[in-house]
């Protein structure tokens, strides 16, 4: 069997593409890709899992009004009369997040962490996808998420 030239001019240039595409991708990604910081590793982000949900308009609402609760002081309570217990506040718990690394809340329209103190007397011990549970001056209670 005898190749012509035609034929051969035919297959010979896709290898050879092939082949500097490769090496010219590999080049242009080693210039655009950051240097590595001396003592720091790269982290790579969790991948999110996205599941089908009810949308209800009162969560679409919470959510547009989100506040991004940055760490500070927290503010002073006012202190309690004698002889009257003490009821512990109501919080709603709108939306949560449980990632790989971290888990996050919305409660009261501001984003929370596990381990973040929700007031002076409370903190979020965990975060799940039916609750948070919190730990304080009134023990340990869960908060459900809204539905």
């Amino acid at each position: 069997m005898r190749v012509s030239r035609y034929a051969l001019a035919l297959v010979v240039p896709v290898p050879l593409m092939l082949i500097t595409a490769y090496y010219t991708s590999s080049l242009i990604h080693s210039y655009l890709a950051p240097p590595p910081v001396a003592g720091k590793e790269r982290v790579s982000l969790p991948d999110l899992q996205v599941k089908e949900a009810r949308v209800k308009k009162d969560v679409i609402e919470s959510l547009s009004y989100l506040e991004i609760r940055k760490p500070g002081r927290l503010e002073a309570v006012s202190p309690r009369e004698e002889g009257v217990p003490e009821r512990p506040p109501s919080y709603r718990v709108t939306f949560t997040y449980v990632g790989v690394r971290r888990n996050y809340a919305i409660i009261n329209g501001l984003l929370f962490r596990e381990g973040d103190h929700i007031s002076p007397h409370e903190r979020i011990v965990k975060i799940t996808r039916e609750g948070v549970l919190l730990s304080g001056r009134w023990g340990e209670r869960w908060l459900k998420v809204l539905e």
